[in-house]
Parts: structure tokens; sequence; C-alpha cells
């Protein structure tokens, strides 16, 4: 018994020792590497370079060499016995060499020392090979191998169905046009022989394969849909409607819309989108516009360039096409077209600052019939307010934004009526600027803090008690700015429309604003014959309308996210006014005395 546990006891002192040769073998290498710079252990490799006892800088360096060396011949590929060169080969390809050193360096150095140890000597009986993230813009090389493919090779065909009718016979004809197939590159083939060569980094010229294409629409298809073209064709006449605006589909327009199409039921009869798009894309011409970003540039706090962001609408052909074929279904006549909205924003660094994103708001109103001198009076009072920048917090003075009306700042004149004659006044127009800031800072939401009627019911500012009057220096139109953010003014003249647009950023507030409603009417008096030197004696010119007298009152209000509610009701109250006519006379009556008035009682010729 104890020669067997003599015997026994060599093999376990044998594993004994080798374990502490080893456990002091890995204390001196683990020893030595923390005294010494990190390289990567033997046995290790990336791309078919091995990477064997270099530091991180080296490694970079070997492998870019290696990958430079490769792609310095350039990479082509063969099609149809052409060769097309993929270049600039550097920006198609990338390898990530950064990555795939730091993991080499990585091996063999966690923080368990006997897994270290383990690993260092399996990889000197077993390499390991890292892989390298290989970045390739497959996209830039499509289009590439597209433009040659376009001019190269036939694209499948599907087979078309072509209706035409004739409304002088009230008949249809169809024909059919055959299918035929296509031959196409094999782009998945192709990018995955691409990778494969640059996993190696050993290019070559790499042969593009073909595939040939079948059309999924046959002729034959086609051929047992035209019994339901009568059908399809009773439909016509119908409307379609897109922003106020119709178009009247007729019967031959429909018959040229029907085709066959694709569906999981098979080919089945229906508009073909191509030609529904074609027809409407000419109709809604004026309608239809391609978005575009905006771009705000100050300089000194002020406004240097502004390019308002211009939202796109689009064409929706696939929903238009539904609504057609529900509404048949529905009996209806008149179809909306559908359109899609873009809704783009301000770019750049100091509208993102200020939050001038977005239209917050925005007041309209027309001023047809004006005289010369009262559009170019509308001009100058949109320019001067174009582009206004409104702080956080801060009131807005819009007399304060257009300063002195007189000759100095550019104003014309325009006529009121004082004393017996017509005389010239600074401003004329100016009231269309008060009320469509009015209106805007309605449907912004803002606080007004200062806001006066007319003295009567002007055509310009309609619907009455939505108009403000402005005069120098008073009465004047102020509104506060409490939407956290700036607000900046843009405006628009566009044929005798004025627009003022309010830019910043929607906070969530909603504004809720009645119609106003008109009450204690009061007729106007008779018409008001004043003499003047001015015309031609017995020459009469009217210079002012009837307006009925009457009180106008809206209800106003504006629920914020918190939501907390403000409630305002505002008021106006409109006297009464008789029409007014000079007449031309050579010498003035002592009885034609008659005190100055206009539209705001105080000979405001606005």
């Amino acid at each position: 018994m104890n020669f067997l546990s003599h015997r026994s006891t060599k093999p376990i002192g044998l594993i004994l020792v080798l374990i502490c040769a080893i456990s002091v073998a890995a204390l001196v290498l683990t020893t030595r590497e923390e005294t010494q710079p990190i390289k990567i252990f033997s046995g290790i490799s990336t791309l078919g370079i091995r990477l064997d006892h270099l530091n991180r800088e080296q490694a970079l360096r070997v492998l870019k060499t290696a990958i430079d060396d490769s792609l310095k011949h350039g990479w082509y590929l063969s099609i149809d016995g052409h060769s097309l060169e993929l270049k600039p080969v550097r920006k198609l390809i990338h390898y990530d060499v950064n990555t795939v050193v730091d993991q080499a360096l990585l091996v063999g150095r966690s923080e368990n020392r006997w897994k270290n140890l383990l690993v260092r000597g399996r990889l000197f009986f077993k390499p390991m090979n890292l892989t390298t993230a290989i970045t390739i813009d497959e996209a830039a090389i499509q289009e590439r191998l597209n433009t040659y493919q376009e001019g190269s090779f036939q694209a499948p065909k599907e087979a078309e169905l072509h209706v035409t009718f004739d409304p002088q016979k009230q008949t249809f004809e169809a024909t059919v046009e055959p299918e035929h197939p296509g031959l196409a590159l094999d782009f998945s083939t192709t990018f995955a022989a691409l990778r494969e060569q640059a996993s190696r980094l050993t290019f070559s010229p790499l042969t593009v394969q073909t595939i040939h294409i079948e059309p999924s629409r046959r002729a034959q298809d086609l051929n047992t849909l035209l019994p339901e073209i009568p059908v399809w064709l009773s439909h016509a006449p119908f409307v379609l409607t897109a922003e106020d605006q119709t178009w009247k589909v007729t019967t031959s327009t429909l018959a040229g819309w029907l085709d066959g199409v694709t569906s999981p039921q098979g080919t089945l009869l229906g508009l073909n989108e191509k030609r529904v798009e074609k027809t409407l894309q000419a109709w809604l011409k004026n309608i239809l516009k391609e978005s575009k970003n905006g771009e705000l540039i100050l300089e000194d706090g002020k406004l240097r360039t502004f390019v308002a962001p211009e939202d796109g609408v689009g064409l929706a052909v696939s929903s238009t096409i539904q609504n057609i074929q529900d509404g048949w279904a529905h009996g209806s006549s008149t179809v909306a077209v559908a359109l899609s909205h873009t809704i783009l924003t301000i770019e750049g660094e100091e509208a993102k600052a200020r939050g001038i994103r977005e239209i917050i708001g925005v007041g309209r109103s027309n001023f047809s019939g004006s005289p010369v001198n009262r559009r170019k009076n509308i001009a100058l009072g949109a320019d001067k307010v174009n582009g206004a920048l409104i702080a956080p917090d801060e009131e807005f003075s819009l007399m304060k934004t257009l300063g002195t009306i007189d000759e100095k700042g550019g104003w014309f004149k325009e006529l009121v009526i004082k004393e017996n004659k017509t005389v010239p006044e600074y401003g004329g127009g100016l009231c269309q600027i008060g009320t469509t800031t009015f209106r805007a800072a309605l449907a912004t939401g803002l606080p007004v803090t200062a806001r006066t009627n007319h003295a009567y019911r002007v055509p310009y500012y309609e619907p009455a008690g939505t108009d403000a009057t402005i005069y120098d220096p008073a009465p004047d139109l102020r509104f506060k700015n409490d939407t956290g953010h700036w607000i900046m003014i843009t405006t628009s003249i566009h044929g005798n429309d004025l627009a003022f647009r309010f830019w910043g950023t929607k906070d969530g507030r909603t504004i809720v604003q009645s119609e106003a409603k008109l009450s204690k009417f009061v007729p106007p008096p008779e018409k008001k014959i004043i003499e003047t030197l001015n015309l031609k004696p017995g020459e009469t010119k009217c210079t002012e309308k009837a307006h009925t007298g009457a009180d106008a009152r809206f209800d106003y209000a504006v629920a914020y996210p918190d939501g907390n509610i403000k409630k305002r009701v505002f008021y106006s109250h409109y006297k009464p006014w008789g029409a007014v006519c000079l007449l031309g006379v050579s010498k003035l009556s002592a009885s034609s005395t008659t005190p100055g008035v206009d539209e705001t009682g105080i000979n405001n010729p606005n």
C-alpha cells in the first residue's frame, strides 16, 4: 500500500511543479509587460496581415500602407466586355483600422492573468484573425452602374392597355401593347464580390453578372379585362377639386387613364398612376410647388438677409386614385385631389438661438381701389415693418417702427378735405399697415396693449371690428411678445393683398376668435357737396362713400398649454358718414365752410 502511494505522488508533484513554473512565467511576463510599451501579441492578424509585436502606431502604419498599396492601381469592374473604373476609390471604401488595432491590443490583456496566459498560449498553436470593419459606398457605386445600365440594357416592359374614346361616336377602342423581358445588373452578387476582395486586399477586375427580369403584367392578362371597360367609362364625367379650383374629368380623359394594375388578386382593370399624375401635374401646376428651407442672417442685431422657407405642396397620386374610386362607390360626382404638404423651418445658428423657426401667426388685408399714392405708402409701410425683431417680453410699437410720417421718411401725400379744400397730407394708407398688424397679433395670440378703431367703417378694413387706425404721433398700435422667444415680422404684397407674417416658436397656445357681430345701426346722413377751386367749374368728384354707423364686437380667447385661458371682448363704435363730393366753382360761397374729416376723425388720410 505504501508502494502504491509512493507511485501516485510522482505525477501530482510534476503537475504542481509545472503549475508553479507557469505561474512564475506569467508573473515575469506580466511584470515585464507593465514596464514596456504595449505591443500586439504574436499570432494576431487582420486583412491577411500579421501584427506580431507591433505597437499601436506601428500597426496603424503597416495597415494603412498595405491598403494604399492595394488600391493604388484602382478598382475596376468589367461589364459586358467593357471596363469601368470606380473612382475616386478612396471615397468609395473605408477601413476602420483604428478600431481593429485597438481590439488587437486588448487580446490577452484582460483582468484575469490566468486567462491571459491561456489566450497567449492558444495564439501560438492557433493564430487569430480579427475582422476589420469595411464600409463600401454601395449607393454611389450603384448610381454609377445605373448610368451605364440605362444606356446598355433594356429594362423589362410590362404589357400596357391603351383605351381611346370618340366623343362624337360615343365609342371606345382598346389596344394591348405586349410585354417584353429585360436585362439588369446583379447588384447583390457584385457587392458581395467587392466586399470579399476588400477583405483580402486583393483587388482585380471584377466581372459584373447580369440577370433576366420577367415582366409581371402580360398581354394575355390584359385581354381578359376588356369587357370591363364600359363599366369604368360610365363613371365619367366627374369633377376633381383642389384649393377652390375644379377640373372636369371627361370620358376621353378617363379612358386615357385606364390600364391593367397589379394587385394581390392579380392583374385588374384600374387607373394608371403615371398617366393620372401626368394629367394632374398639368392641371395643378399653379398649386404644386417644391419645398425650400429658409435662411436668416442678422447684422448688428438687425435683419440683413432673410429667405422665407417655402412649404412644399405635392400630389399624392395613390390617395387621389383611392378618393376617386371611393367617390364612385358613394355616388359622388365631386372628388378631392389628395395633396401632400411639406413644412420646413428656417436654418442657421442665429435663427436657432432666437427661436425664429416657423410662422406663428398671419394677418391679411386687401386694398383694392386704392389711389396711387396710397399704394406707395402701403408699400413703404410694409417695407419699414419687414424684418422687425421683437425680443421676448418686449412691447412692440408700430408708430415707433414706422418713424416720423413726413417727407424725409419717404412718405407720399394723399388728399383730405379741410375747410372747403382738398389738402394733401403725408402717410395716406398707414391704417392698412395698422389693421394688418393688428390682425397678425390676434392670429398669433399676443396681448394687444393699445388699439383704436376707425371713426367710421372703411371698405378697406372689412369685416368691421377687426381694424386699427394709427396716426403720427397717436393713436398707436402696440402689443407684447409673451412667447418666450424672439418674433420677426415679414411682409409681402401680392396684387392688392397685404400679408404680415409673425415668425417665432409655437408654444402650444390656441386662439379662438368669433365673427364680429354688428348692432345699433345708424343710417348715413345726406350727401355733402363741398365747393372747391381745384376742379373746373361744374366738375364733380366724390371722395367719400356713404357709411352706415354701427357698433361691432367680437369675442377673443387664448388658451395656453398650462391650462390658463385669457378672454377679451374687442368693441368698436363707428359713426355714420354721408357721401362727400367736391364741386368745382370759380368762387367759393360764404356758406361753404366744412370742418376737416376723414376715416379716423382726426384728419388722418388713411
